[in-house]
């Protein structure tokens, strides 16, 4: 997902992407290599960037690799979130978090932005501790909710649709064919 941003706002903007184990090369980006885990990095990161928004794509996605690692899923949906809203904060940069609607029971779909959570596995609970979180947090921030099945087959459109209905502050669901 991060990759497709990338490629749709680069143009317009000047972008840093990130990544930790996989290199990617995104002509007319610059990428780095960091774990968003490790304090230390990313206070590094936002000192040399100095970024005005961040978006938080990254995740450990896969809900039955979650729920048979829950330390890791636990780094890395929640610990890095957390460590990328203090940064955030602290160098006044407004953050774009990527949830799921995992985070939703199924039960009384659609959801809209004020219908309560009720993650019914080990993943939708860990973006709903991430939310929580962040919104807390980072008032200001942005959290879109994007169907699991469009995190993998992430297209032009719904990127489209999430950079140019943000609206700072309000919790912004993406809308999914």
């Amino acid at each position: 997902m991060g990759w497709n941003l990338c490629n749709l706002l680069k143009e317009r903007f000047s972008l840093l992407g990130s990544y930790h184990t996989h290199k990617i090369t995104i002509p007319y980006v610059r990428t780095v290599r960091v774990d968003l885990s490790k304090v230390k990095q990313v206070a590094e990161l936002f000192a040399c960037f100095c970024p005005h928004i961040v978006l938080h794509a990254a995740a450990l996605t896969h809900s039955d690799y979650c729920e048979d690692h829950t330390d890791e899923s636990l780094k890395i949906d929640v610990s890095a979130t957390e460590i990328i809203a203090d940064a955030s904060r602290q160098h006044d940069a407004k953050p774009v978090f990527t949830s799921s609607d995992m985070v939703f029971d199924g039960e009384h779909a659609p959801f809209g932005e004020n219908a309560p959570v009720n993650p019914v596995n080990r993943y939708g609970e860990h973006k709903d501790l991430a939310e929580a979180y962040l919104q807390h947090h980072n008032p200001d921030a942005t959290i879109c909710y994007l169907p699991v099945h469009q995190i993998y087959l992430f297209c032009t459109w719904p990127a489209m649709s999430v950079c140019r209905g943000m609206s700072w502050g309000v919790r912004s669901p993406t809308p999914a064919d």
